[in-house]
């Protein structure tokens, strides 16, 4: 790891990642103007457990939309009984919006972990994945957290990281002879159809490992271990593993996004780790800088449109990882934590077409540019591990990433330490307010040529990082606001003025677009033929546009009622009394006469499989032989999982006569007369009953309105 002498260190950067708030990207590839949704360019989700958080769209994994009914292999075959239903499998949401608020579909979606939750890089719920080796894309895509117009590629394994949901073989299983099974603690599947080249990525606060011990006598030690590796600066840190079974390259990590070159002494700095397990031969790493912007990036392939403008191998020798400080506990000691780290450091000369490679300060490669490329004409970056000679059955590299960056140093550069133009630096932190930093150099001979940068295309929000006693972690992070140049023709001087802002002074000129269509925001009405494509689109846009009220939302058109008229006792949510009701009463009044709603009549029953209660609206008596019952035709009590001939029923009158039973003859569907009681709705069911001389009450009138309050069954169901 570079260290420097110097109590200040300030860089100026256009590209800068240390990579602990990086986050994976909700992914969704659907149009907006698309009449369907295809699930396949969505999140694929975890196939372990089956969700998929970063779906703003799908609650499910790729493996459970796709209804795959050979998951595994051999005797671990799902059967068609142990499948999602395709409606469960397909359940979505209506648009982003309501994955970014309240998304129904989701587990837990009232409580904090049921809402929308960005999530860190992980390859276990990659981007994409080949669910079982299918064909397709397999990544993991991630943004770069401080900028994120810049997005990181990492290429994943030609299957999932569980082998098609395989089972896995007991972490104790043994061999023939006793001593730990080769493939103890893998998929079963790995090992029937062999060895899988397998590459992840994810976030680590500290890296450690061990390697376990074949002897059954000894099983329960290891026989090596890794020291836990830190980050200088004591944050996380990009792990990316690799299991190789093929020589050559394997790509480990793409950068698609912008550098922000500007051809004045960039430097693009990484400080990278790596730990090799197995019988790697003449191993290294190719680092990949600038690709031309006009022929981008191919996400299915994982490849850039053209060749970079300089490739460097990075021998492990160049590293520490072969100064006899290896991560094995054995050589290994706390005190070597900073020292497994490796600065390496590319100072590129766009004037000579030149580059020159260092390795904690040693100057380890020089070369020419492959292309006489511009500045800015460049972006992006790779990184491979290379192996050139023989490869083992089980072999891996662990390599792990603390940051990266392109910068111009000013002061303690690659090149020139003893160059040191600081003239002032002023940090200025309040509270409640946004912090900001000045610096001042010195550069008489005009060496920086710093003038140019307000004409470079490349200038454009870069940053100034400003380190103390060290170069792990900056003290100062903000974004260059201002420039000024000043010269004194006396004392024949020249002084450059940088201000820099806090990264949250970027929020005073952002704005929130969404985008999806030259005629997105016309209303509907607007357009002279409105078809489907144009509805959704116009949906949509609003929907974006209603949840983008910070602090307020739009009111909705609810019903005059306040809930708990029906008899299956579901609490309506578009009652006028609702959260965000634009009805003009929004209180209950006392409009009605036996108050708001029957404790009895709405609760009794209330979650019983047993019974539920509904009205009869009004009995008819035409013979003391049998007696109907008036039904609302839309009661669940008749409805089809309802009440059928012979059932039998029971009623109540009052309090005063009890509950009396009897048994449905038949049910016959009405229509309203000319002559009904008020109380008559205008369809209804007459449920016909014999034993009326159990019915017990007077019937000088033959039509009884309402006096029997309530009817219930014990063969209805409530759900």
């Amino acid at each position: 790891m570079r260290t420097t002498t110097d109590d200040i260190n300030v860089w100026l950067t256009g590209y800068y990642d240390d990579f602990q708030s990086c986050k994976s990207i909700a992914d969704d590839l659907n149009a907006a103007n698309a009449t369907s949704t295809d699930h396949t360019i969505t999140h694929h989700g975890n196939p372990m457990n089956g969700e998929a958080f970063n779906n703003p769209t799908f609650r499910y994994s790729f493996a459970d939309r796709a209804q795959y009914t050979s998951y595994l292999v051999g005797s671990d075959f799902f059967s068609s009984a142990q499948l999602f239903t395709t409606t469960s499998s397909s359940l979505k949401n209506e648009g982003h919006h309501q994955w970014l608020t309240l998304d129904l579909i989701r587990n837990n979606k009232y409580d904090w972990e049921g809402r929308a939750q960005l999530q860190y890089p992980d390859s276990r719920r990659g981007t994409r994945q080949r669910f079982s080796g299918a064909a397709g894309d397999s990544y993991e895509a991630f943004v770069n957290a401080h900028d994120t117009r810049g997005v990181y590629y990492a290429p994943l394994s030609t299957i999932d990281a569980t082998a098609g949901r395989s089972r896995v073989y007991a972490s104790n299983a043994a061999d023939n002879d006793g001593d730990m099974y080769e493939g103890a603690g893998s998929h079963i599947r790995v090992d029937v159809e062999g060895q899988y080249g397998t590459k992840s990525i994810s976030l680590a606060g500290v890296l450690m490992g061990e390697q376990m011990n074949t002897s059954s006598s000894s099983r329960g030690t290891s026989t090596k271990n890794l020291y836990p590796l830190k980050s200088p600066a004591g944050k996380p840190f990009l792990v990316s593993k690799l299991f190789g079974n093929s020589t050559g390259r394997h790509r480990i990590l793409n950068y698609d996004g912008p550098m922000q070159f500007v051809g004045l002494g960039d430097t693009f700095n990484m400080r990278i780790a790596c730990h090799a397990m197995g019988g790697w031969a003449d191993a290294r790493y190719t680092l990949n800088l600038g690709y031309k912007k006009a022929d981008g990036f191919n996400k299915s392939n994982q490849t850039f449109g053209s060749n970079p403008l300089l490739s460097i191998d990075i021998s492990t020798s160049h590293l520490n990882y072969n100064s006899g400080n290896y991560l094995e506990i054995d050589n290994y000691t706390a005190s070597d934590n900073n020292d497994q780290w490796t600065d390496i450091d590319v100072v590129l000369d766009f004037s000579a077409n030149t580059y020159k490679a260092y390795a904690d300060g040693t100057l380890v490669s020089n070369g020419a540019f492959s292309n006489n490329w511009s500045a800015g004409d460049i972006y992006g970056w790779s990184l491979d591990v290379n192996c050139a000679g023989a490869m083992s059955k089980n072999v891996g590299m662990i390599t792990c990433i603390d940051r990266a960056a392109l910068y111009i140093p000013v002061g303690d550069a690659i090149q020139d330490t003893n160059y040191t133009p600081i003239n002032t630096l002023t940090i200025n932190k309040q509270i409640n307010a946004l912090s900001s930093a000045q610096l001042v150099i010195s550069d008489d001979d005009n060496r920086y040529g710093l003038t140019s940068l307000i004409s470079s295309e490349g200038f454009t929000e870069w940053d100034m990082l400003i380190f103390r006693d060290n170069l792990d972690r900056p003290i100062f992070w903000g974004t260059i606001s201002s420039m000024a140049h000043t010269q004194n023709p006396k004392q024949q001087t020249l002084e450059t003025l940088f201000v820099a802002d806090e990264k949250y002074a970027l929020l005073d000129r952002q704005i929130p677009v969404w985008e999806t269509g030259q005629s997105a925001f016309l209303s509907r009405e607007g357009h002279l033929s409105l078809n489907t494509q144009i509805e959704k689109n116009y949906n949509l846009v609003k929907n974006m546009e209603d949840i983008l009220n910070t602090g307020t939302k739009k009111l909705t058109f609810n019903n005059s009622t306040i809930g708990f008229e029906d008899s299956d006792f579901t609490t309506l949510d578009n009652q006028r009394t609702s959260l965000g009701s634009s009805h003009p009463i929004q209180m209950y009044i006392n409009e009605d006469v036996n108050g708001p709603n029957n404790a009895e009549k709405e609760w009794d029953g209330y979650d019983s499989p047993k019974y539920m209660l509904a009205d009869a609206r009004f009995i008819f008596i035409p013979s003391t032989s049998f007696t109907y019952f008036a039904i609302d035709s839309n009661a669940h009590l008749v409805g089809s999982s309802g009440v059928s001939a012979s059932d039998t029923i029971m009623t109540t009158f009052g309090n005063t006569l009890g509950a009396k039973t009897f048994t449905v003859s038949s049910i016959t569907s009405m229509s309203r007369s000319g002559d009904a009681p008020d109380e008559t709705p205008s369809s209804y069911k007459l449920l016909k009953v014999a034993n009326t001389a159990n019915l017990g009450i007077p019937h000088s009138n033959s039509r009884l309105c309402t006096q029997y309050q309530l009817l219930y069954t014990e063969k209805v169901h409530t759900s």
